[in-house]
């Protein structure tokens, strides 16, 4: 039985030894594979019968092991869609025989890929391998992506004949107003954006100034700031100087801005409040608030009151205007009494007068705590009645309805139109970073804007957490796809498939997707691809060392053939 097994063993031996040989000689063919995994046999001893006295000869088993988790040398190159990776991840990729029919996509993963646009823009390799990945939103964000499966991506597909465009939706501008120009003065300023087609409109800002500083009271030069827009509805035209008297150019919105001339302030200049006028459909402008006359208000708010709706009458009247401030203290709401003296219900006009009173209001809470200012009325209940439809000035730093926020002192006014809402930006209070007045001539200083006109696609870029920018030739950017790395618990347990691609298996386990750069998979590099992981001095060192072993391992085969000769010549 010895010789026997001794034959089977040197038979067994061959047959591995081939087995390593092809898998030296598939790791020299493929030296120069982008992306290829190295393969090697491992050898294991099968044992038949161990005994103090004879021995069998088990032989030898194979098992082939494809290093997947190695990584190659990342090499550059002038392509930005060949891929790699530094980590240890991989990239999600399908047919593109799928993807074309549109059929459900069986997910592979990859290591690197040199991708390039088919016909139809698919990102693809020569071996069929599409690139997938998250695709964005028309604002460019993702959302809650699907990470555990392939149900969240979809194929990269760049249209090389795309044209984009993008609205405005942010506008910033700094502008000096004449701080010696004479009451009654006016400015306007055109301001460029894009709209929703990919044109170009304009926003006209028109100034007036309406008041001089009064340092005696501490108030500041006051201007009126007016928005424009044409009679369709869209934002105003360029370079038009505003005609309030036509009813069809009646402005959107006013606001009343207030400078600060106090050196004591140390804000010279700059701008000190803000607040809103809205005008009727007959032109009018009133001081918004809610139908109870109430006004949320910031602590330490200095808070306007302007005008108030006359008892029995459509009218308005400008009254006379009044100041007062919310202190610091304790308490709830503050109530305000602004009847003056003698005032009677049913009178004819009704303007603010005599002595502002107040009650101290609980109003330090950080973050800013709102409490309701109401006007409150000593007389009849009817004439409370009527004062409470009373309308009050928005105070400075208020939540201004929609119409104006002041976070950190930034004053912000959502604007609405055709075009859809756009922010206009137009600086801080208590500083002179934006809309200011000294006395120097007037000039704009510096817009900013966001948005894009119409423009062709020129190039794509890839950073390294994955985001695909899509590049235009006005130098806007949109944001495309986010290309994520897969993470697999054991890689070296995934199935190879054609074209350095492998296919999940129950061994290698299911797979994670993390956004490059973060997460245990590494980060994408992209202009780059990663090399094959064949050693050629390895590789011709194990040819020699296979060459030998087979050769000893046919010689055993010869040896046992003559020893069974000698055996069969015993019978002559």
């Amino acid at each position: 039985m010895g010789i026997s097994s001794a034959m089977n063993a040197g038979v067994m031996g061959l047959g591995v030894n081939s087995s390593k040989l092809a898998t030296i000689s598939d790791n020299i063919a493929n030296s120069e594979t982008k992306g290829y995994k190295r393969a090697t046999i491992e050898f294991n001893s099968l044992v038949l019968s161990e005994r103090p006295t004879s021995y069998d000869a088990g032989g030898v088993r194979a098992s082939t092991v494809r290093a997947i988790e190695d990584q190659g040398a990342i090499i550059s190159t002038r392509n930005v869609m060949d891929l790699a990776i530094s980590g240890r991840g991989f990239l999600p990729v399908a047919d593109i025989a799928e993807v074309r029919r549109d059929d459900p996509l069986s997910m592979m993963l990859t290591r690197t890929g040199a991708f390039r646009p088919d016909f139809n823009g698919y990102m693809q390799t020569a071996s069929g391998l599409t690139l997938l990945g998250w695709q964005a939103d028309s604002n460019g964000e993702f959302g809650n992506v699907v990470r555990d499966g392939v149900s969240g991506l979809s194929p990269v597909r760049i249209d090389s004949l795309s044209l984009a465009s993008e609205r405005t939706t942010d506008i910033g501008f700094k502008a000096n107003l004449r701080a010696s120009a004479t009451v009654g003065s006016t400015y306007t300023i055109p301001i460029e954006f894009y709209n929703s087609l990919g044109g170009v409109s304009y926003i006209d800002l028109a100034f007036k100034k309406v008041a001089d500083s009064n340092p005696t009271v501490g108030a500041g030069s006051l201007w009126e700031m007016a928005l424009y827009e044409r009679p369709s509805g869209d934002y105003t035209g360029p370079n038009r100087t505003p005609n309030p008297s036509e009813a069809a150019e009646r402005p959107r919105s006013v606001w009343r801005v207030e400078f600060d001339d106090q050196v004591a302030s140390g804000n010279v200049g700059g701008l000190k409040s803000f607040e809103r006028i809205t005008t009727d459909e007959a032109g009018e402008r009133t001081y918004a608030t809610n139908p109870a006359g109430d006004v949320l208000v910031r602590p330490g708010a200095r808070i306007p009151v302007y005008r108030q709706l006359t008892p029995g009458d459509a009218g308005y009247d400008a009254g006379e205007t009044r100041y007062f401030n919310l202190l610091d203290g304790q308490g709830g709401t503050t109530w305000v009494n602004t009847i003056p003296p003698g005032y009677t219900h049913g009178a004819t006009i009704f303007s603010i007068g005599g002595e502002v009173l107040y009650q101290a209001a609980d109003l330090t809470a950080e973050p800013p705590t709102y409490r309701d200012m109401r006007l409150a009325a000593t007389a009849d209940p009817v004439t409370a009645e009527d004062f409470e439809t009373a309308l009050l000035g928005y105070a400075p730093l208020a939540e201004a309805d929609g119409n104006g926020t002041y976070a950190n002192g930034v004053i912000s006014l959502n604007l609405t139109g055709d075009n859809g809402p756009i922010r206009l930006n137009i600086g801080r209070t208590g500083t002179a970073d934006g809309l200011m007045q000294i006395d120097a001539n007037y000039q704009v200083l510096q817009v900013t804007k966001n948005g894009s006109p119409a423009s062709s696609l020129v190039g794509i870029e890839i950073d390294e957490t994955g985001l695909l920018d899509a590049i235009f030739d006005t130098g806007f950017r949109r944001t495309l796809y986010k290309i994520p790395i897969g993470h697999v618990q054991n890689p070296n347990g995934m199935r190879t498939l054609d074209g350095q691609a492998f296919a999940l298996t129950r061994a290698s386990g299911s797979v994670y997707f993390y956004d490059a750069g973060s997460g245990p998979t590494g980060s994408l590099i992209s202009s780059a691809l990663e090399e094959s992981t064949t050693d050629i001095a390895e590789e011709l060192t194990q040819l020699i060392k296979t060459q030998r072993a087979y050769s000893s391992n046919a010689k055993i085969i010869q040896t046992v053939d003559e020893m069974l000769q000698e055996t069969t010549n015993l019978k002559r």
